[in-house]
């Protein structure tokens, strides 16, 4: 059986390391019609976000807006991101069953919750993966004028 060729992938334009004021602008400039919710993402990802709800914003609803360069395959692309639009209803949900469930880790974890200044919540609290909580539980050092350094593996 022959094999097929392999297509030749065109090269990117590089990205830059630093993003100055420009760069910022042409990704601030298109705003969500109501009802929508923007967010970039990384065209590598794609695949990730459709999975999960978000679906690409063609190029023609900001025409007039958008550099005609950020125009490809009729979507809106720039340095690498593409602009996703979702519901915004449902991006509310899941940000709210985000913030619940870090919510609950740490109601069900008061050791962690010491570790806040305040004794309450961080508004964005991040979500502690099972292995992190779960994981073994430190001698306290109090008292000691000098630190401790500690090397801490967390997976992500």
């Amino acid at each position: 059986m022959a094999k097929r060729p392999v297509k030749k992938r065109k090269p990117r334009a590089k990205v830059p390391d630093t993003f100055g004021a420009e760069e910022a602008q042409i990704f601030d400039i298109p705003k969500p019609p109501d009802g929508l919710a923007y967010q970039w993402g990384l065209v590598d990802h794609l695949a990730r976000f459709e999975a999960t709800g978000w679906v690409r914003v063609p190029f023609d609803r900001h025409a007039e807006e958008m550099p005609k360069s950020t125009k490809v395959d009729g979507y809106i692309v720039y340095l690498d991101n593409t602009l996703l639009q979702r519901d915004q209803a449902a991006v509310r949900a899941k940000i709210t069953e985000a913030n619940q469930a870090a919510k609950k880790q740490l109601e069900d974890h008061p050791a962690y919750q010491k570790c806040w200044p305040h004794g309450g919540y961080v508004p964005m609290a991040p979500i502690l993966s099972d292995h992190f909580v779960v994981s073994s539980a430190y001698e306290r050092v109090q008292d000691s004028a000098d630190p401790i350094i500690l090397d801490v593996t967390i997976p992500v």
